[in-house]
């Protein structure tokens, strides 16, 4: 241009200064989009395309940052998503969260911020007024639904459900953690099997109390193992009407909260690992105690709860063996009880150490069966010796929908004695449903209605005056029946 009318043609010089500068451009735009591209990879999720956990917590701030500005945060878990990787796959897993990341921006406003954290987790910000937090549950308890629309692929069809935490900001605290309440509420969501719930002070203090209790059950897992004492329930043939067994339950002596009951702290174990200290414990003390009972003469066997952690531990056998030996006591004097849910979260882990358990000679009962899997292809694939009746189905015959309980008490029976297992009842709180079981077929029964939870001394004075006992009280009535 800066030639322009003084010559009809270009020089090779200017060629050469054409190509250099060409050259640069072509590096700049390069370069700009190189850097462009980097500011979306490290704010957005690869997979999904939503913005990720760095963007949603800069987008945050940024609405809070202002004293006019309101905001709710939604937290999202998927239920189950794991077992949808372990049963089909990572690559199923990949496209469902990116229906669900579609689902998301389909039904939320435009002005909301749809993140995905991580895993199964995902995030929304959106401007919301604190007083309108009925109407931001209710927002996403439709988000919940319609997450929860099947999804059909070519592997299976699949309903990703969803628990979701909802956190508001306040007049009293406008710069809220929100995604922290968030994360908090979902928690209590997941905890209570809601769907929905929205975050709220006293929550912190639940998060808090769990943290605490989290702790002293560590230091006490390794300090002060004694603080853990066993109690046992009796469990009797309903057809003699003698003690065959004993299940052992854990009791937290906790130093400042008294008896700790396991409801509290066992979930916790689980859910952190611990499990795989307390179980040992809980094992060793009650094969000690079997070994006592059986040099006493009482030919009893103990039965020991085993968690998902615990099965899943390729080391398990070895370990019970061993323990075994130490005790002194022979194999089909311990029955390990396990659940359908715990075995069939990952069955590829799970059922070699079964089997290698049931090499060993001790038996193994499926625990609350009728809740979980519950299907006939699950249970022959277990090589279990005895299935326990839910005792929520135990409780039922003496409810409203006593006929339902009766029949699917009657199944199990039957499936049990086709398969050769041993029956069990739990939860049995009174002579009429003791008869009942009787008459439907189950073989042993334990519950309050026999005997509560005893310790290891208490234990003994019920065995000596039941054995005692000219006519025990089932004997008794299998006599007069």
């Amino acid at each position: 241009m800066d030639r322009l009318g003084e010559t009809a043609t270009f020089t090779e010089d200017d060629l050469t200064l054409l190509q250099t500068l060409t050259g640069h451009l072509a590096i700049a735009l390069r370069s700009t989009r190189l850097v462009e591209r980097l500011a979306y990879d490290a704010t957005h999720d690869s997979l999904t395309g939503l913005a990720n956990r760095a963007h949603l917590s800069y987008q945050i701030d940024q609405a809070l940052s202002s004293a006019d500005t309101e905001a709710a945060v939604l937290l999202l878990d998927l239920d189950g998503f794991k077992e949808v990787n372990d049963v089909l796959g990572h690559d199923v897993g990949d496209r469902l969260l990116t229906v669900v990341g579609q689902r998301l921006t389909e039904c939320l406003p435009g002005s909301a911020t749809v993140a995905r954290l991580g895993g199964d987790e995902f995030a929304v910000l959106l401007p919301w007024r604190a007083d309108e937090a009925e109407s931001i549950a209710d927002l996403a308890e439709r988000v919940a639904e319609r997450l929860a629309q099947p999804v059909q692929f070519d592997e299976a069809m699949l309903t990703p459900e969803a628990s979701i935490g909802v956190a508001v900001t306040t007049r009293d605290n406008p710069q809220s953690d929100l995604l922290r309440q968030a994360d908090t509420a979902m928690y209590e969501a997941k905890g209570n099997d809601f769907r929905v719930a929205v975050y709220g002070p006293e929550m912190d203090s639940g998060r808090i109390e769990r943290l605490a209790l989290l702790a002293d059950l560590r230091l006490a897992l390794i300090t002060h193992p004694e603080q853990f004492v066993l109690q046992y329930q009796p469990k009797v043939d309903v057809h003699s009407g003698s003690v065959t067994s004993v299940e052992a339950l854990v009791r937290w002596h906790h130093p400042t909260l008294g008896v700790v009951p396991p409801d509290r702290f066992i979930p916790l174990a689980e859910s952190t690992g611990l499990i795989a200290n307390l179980t040992p414990l809980v094992l060793d003390a009650a094969l000690r105690e079997c070994a006592g009972w059986t040099a006493e003469g009482i030919a009893i066997s103990v039965a020991v709860n085993l968690s998902a952690r615990n099965i899943s531990d390729e080391n398990l056998p070895g370990r019970v063996a061993q323990a075994l030996a130490t005790a002194g006591v022979s194999a089909d004097q311990l029955i390990l009880e396990i659940t359908e849910s715990s075995v069939m979260g990952d069955p590829a882990q799970t059922l070699p150490v079964l089997h290698q358990l049931h090499d060993l000679g001790i038996c193994l009962s499926l625990d609350d069966f009728g809740t979980g899997y519950s299907s006939l292809s699950y249970l022959q694939r277990l090589p279990v010796g005895e299935v326990k009746i839910d005792r929520s189905f135990v409780l039922g015959l003496a409810g409203d929908n006593r006929a339902n309980s009766r029949a699917l008490i009657r199944s199990i029976t039957g499936l049990g004695a086709n398969l050769g297992l041993r029956i069990v009842a739990e939860g049995v709180e009174d002579q009429p449903t003791l008869d009942e079981l009787r008459s439907l077929g189950c073989d042993i029964v334990q519950g309050y209605y026999i005997s509560r939870p005893l310790g290891a001394t208490d234990l003994r004075t019920w065995l000596a005056r039941e054995s005692a006992d000219a006519v025990p009280r089932l004997r008794l009535l299998t006599s007069s029946r």
